[in-house]
């Protein structure tokens, strides 16, 4: 044992017996903490299995589990059996069979149902009209919907 300037340390000085009961003290005081350890970690996994269902997310970087993930909305497209903006202008203007202004087809569109988020749903709409072979400018703003060749008249 190490002496320190003529003085003898503490575990110089005690007893066997006294040693073997400080030994024994810690590891008494060691299984003591390490099953309050495993009950406090019992107690931790409860609490974050209930933080994960209020979050919906299984745990710390996990993606939500399967039944909690809503369908992807992939941006520009419609879900299977949606119609696109492009079906439901030439349903309204040939519903129509007189010409319309582009507000109007607009406002019909979403009356029939066409929902969407755009701030500028006008524009789409006129969009979508330039892109339909079956839509036709007859005025400053004004779409009538014309029948392919080959395609019968209603």
């Amino acid at each position: 044992m190490a002496m320190q300037r003529g003085r003898q340390s503490v575990l110089a000085a005690a007893s066997v017996v006294a040693l073997e009961r400080a030994l024994a003290k810690r590891r008494r005081d060691v299984e003591r903490l390490n099953a309050r350890r495993e009950r406090l970690a019992v107690r931790l996994a409860d609490v974050e299995r209930a933080l994960a269902a209020v979050r919906g997310r299984r745990g710390p970087g996990r993606p939500p589990a399967a039944e909690a993930v809503e369908p992807k909305v992939i941006r520009g497209r419609r879900r299977r059996g949606q119609t696109s903006l492009a079906e439901a202008v030439a349903h309204v203007l040939k519903a129509a069979g007189a010409p319309m202004r582009l507000t109007a087809v607009a406002d019909a569109v979403k009356a029939a149902g066409y929902k969407s988020k755009a701030k500028r749903f006008e524009k789409m709409v006129h969009k979508a009209i330039s892109n339909l072979a079956a839509a036709k400018r007859v005025g400053r703003g004004m779409y009538v919907y014309e029948a392919p060749r080959g395609e019968s008249a209603e």
